[in-house]
């Protein structure tokens, strides 16, 4: 009997004790496992994250990067064909050899002398209906009110049975011969004068001349005729 007491009050107790800890150890285990699984894909989202934005902000910084230097590249360009188009008269008459043959200058000139005449009588017809429509519409409006206000007076008569009013006339205006007098008076529009900087750059949008010729052309004027000479060591 003392064995089965023993068993009980101390054994079985302390089996229990052993039970449950065993239990709660294999819990924490599990919960610790659980949060380190949670913590490896956070640490993993936030890894992929940082990538991403570090990517982006690289892809942003040379994007910005390359605007900039295409932008310098263009302002460059621009800044060295405004000196070639100052210098359009030298380089068209003094450079020798010429960029261009005479005949292809005088082609081109004239070509663009044509165009500037051909848009300023586009201009000058575009006011001239321009004016015409404004002028049209202003003399029409006109013309409504007035008949508008004359039918007012003739019902106001015809209500008021006045036989000694005096009739009442209806406007009368020639709208066309109105327009006429404001199309008169618009001015055509002189055109535009052809420069030697015009013709050279539409001489090189055209391929006749090119930068490198020019280049080489001054380069030529300038050195004289040492730009033949080669030098001997």
């Amino acid at each position: 009997m003392a064995c089965v007491e023993q068993v009980e009050t101390e054994f079985l107790p302390w089996l229990t004790q052993q039970a449950v800890a065993h239990l709660e150890r294999g819990m924490l285990a599990r919960a610790v496992v659980a949060q380190l699984v949670v913590d490896a894909v956070a640490l993993k989202h936030n890894a992929a994250s940082e990538a991403a934005a570090h990517a982006d902000a690289q892809a942003a910084a040379a994007e910005a990067y390359a605007a900039k230097e295409a932008d310098a590249a263009a302002q460059a360009s621009a800044a060295e064909l405004a000196e070639i188009r100052a210098k359009a008269t030298f380089i068209l008459t003094n450079l020798q050899p010429p960029v261009a043959r005479q005949e292809q200058v005088d082609s081109v000139r004239a070509e663009l002398t044509s165009t500037a005449g051909g848009d300023a009588a586009a201009a000058f017809e575009a006011e001239k209906a321009r004016v015409a429509e404004e002028k049209r519409a202003q003399l029409e409006a006109q013309v409504a009110t007035a008949a508008e206000a004359a039918a007012a007076e003739a019902a106001a008569a015809a209500e008021a049975e006045d036989d000694d009013a005096p009739a009442i006339e209806q406007p009368k205006v020639d709208i066309e011969a109105e327009v006429e007098v404001a199309l008169a008076a618009v001015q055509r529009p002189p055109a535009s004068d052809v420069t030697d900087g015009d013709v050279l750059s539409a001489l090189m949008e055209q391929g006749v001349v090119t930068k490198e010729a020019i280049v080489h052309g001054l380069a030529v004027h300038m050195l004289g005729d040492k730009a033949y000479t080669r030098r001997e060591d």
